[in-house]
C-alpha cells in the first residue's frame, strides 16, 4: 500500500513540476510578430476592382535549453484579388547546437517546415513538408558545413512557396542562387568550404545535389566577400555565381551589398 502511495504521488506531481519548468522557460523566450496590410483599388472596363494582400508573421525563440537554441515561426499570406481568395501557411521549426573544442568550433542544425497552400475557395488546400539536417565546422581559417534534405510527395510545387521572412531559403541544401530543392519528392545534399584570406576577404564554393522523380540535379556556385571599411565602415560586398551542372543549362550572377550600423 506504502508503494502504491508513493508511485501514485509520484505520477501526480511529477508532470506538475514539468509543466512548471515549462512555462518557467516559455516565458523567458524571446517573441516577435509583424503585420503587413496592403490594399489597392482601381477601374477598368469590367468595373471597380480591389486587391488586398496581408501577411501575418510570428516568431518565438526559446531560450537556450543544454545548448540548444530552438525557434519557432508561422506566416499567413491571404491575397483578394477579383473575388478570388489565396491563402498560403507556412510553419517553420529549428533547432540548433553550438559547442567548441580545442582545436575547432561545430555545428549542428534541424530544420522542419510544412506549407499549406489554398489556390480559392473551391479548390482542395494542398500540403508540403519537409526536412533539413546541418553540421557545420570553424577552424582557424576555413569554415564547412555538408547538409541533406527530403521534401515529401506532393502536389504542390515551388512556384506555390513564399519566402518566410527573415530567411530567402527554408533548406540548408539550397544552391547559391538557382534552387531551394523544394520541390515535392526531392532528396538533396550539399557541401560549402569557405576560406578566410583574411578579415576583410573571404572566397567559398558550394556543391548541391537534388533527386527528384524525374531527373537528378546539380549545381556548382563561388563566392566572395569584401569588407569595404574604407569606403564605408560596416560595407560588405558579396560577388556570387551559381552554374547549373545536370538537368538544366542555367547560370546566374549576383552582387549584393550590405551595410550593418
Amino acid at each position: 500500500m506504502r508503494y502504491r502511495t508513493l508511485l501514485l504521488f509520484l505520477f501526480l506531481v511529477f508532470p506538475l513540476l514539468a509543466s512548471d519548468r515549462l512555462i518557467e522557460a516559455l516565458s523567458q523566450g524571446k517573441f516577435s510578430g509583424e503585420i503587413d496590410a496592403r490594399y489597392a483599388s482601381g477601374s477598368d472596363e469590367e468595373g471597380q476592382n480591389t486587391t488586398a494582400h496581408q501577411t501575418i508573421f510570428l516568431e518565438y525563440a526559446l531560450p537556450p535549453i543544454k545548448g540548444v537554441d530552438i525557434a519557432l515561426a508561422t506566416q499567413a499570406v491571404t491575397q483578394n484579388a477579383e473575388n478570388q481568395e489565396r491563402v498560403n501557411k507556412i510553419f517553420f521549426g529549428e533547432a540548433r547546437y553550438e559547442s567548441k573544442t580545442d582545436s575547432f568550433d561545430y555545428r549542428l542544425s534541424a530544420n522542419y517546415y510544412s506549407t499549406l497552400f489554398t489556390p480559392n475557395e473551391e479548390t482542395q488546400t494542398v500540403t508540403a513538408q519537409a526536412l533539413g539536417f546541418k553540421a557545420a565546422i570553424d577552424l582557424e581559417r576555413v569554415q564547412a558545413y555538408a547538409a541533406v534534405s527530403k521534401v515529401s510527395d506532393s502536389d504542390y510545387t515551388p512556384s506555390m512557396q513564399p519566402s518566410l521572412k527573415g530567411r530567402d531559403k527554408l533548406l540548408p541544401t539550397a544552391s547559391l542562387l538557382l534552387s531551394n530543392n523544394d520541390a515535392p519528392n526531392t532528396r538533396a545534399a550539399a557541401l560549402d568550404v569557405k576560406y578566410a584570406f583574411h578579415k576583410e576577404l573571404a572566397f567559398g564554393s558550394r556543391y548541391s545535389l537534388a533527386e527528384d522523380e524525374k531527373s537528378m540535379h546539380s549545381y556548382n556556385g563561388i563566392y566572395t566577400s569584401f569588407m569595404l571599411n574604407e569606403v564605408v565602415k560596416g560595407l560588405n560586398l558579396t560577388l556570387s555565381f551559381d552554374q547549373a551542372l545536370q538537368g538544366e543549362e542555367e547560370k546566374q550572377w549576383s552582387l549584393q551589398f550590405q551595410n550593418r550600423f
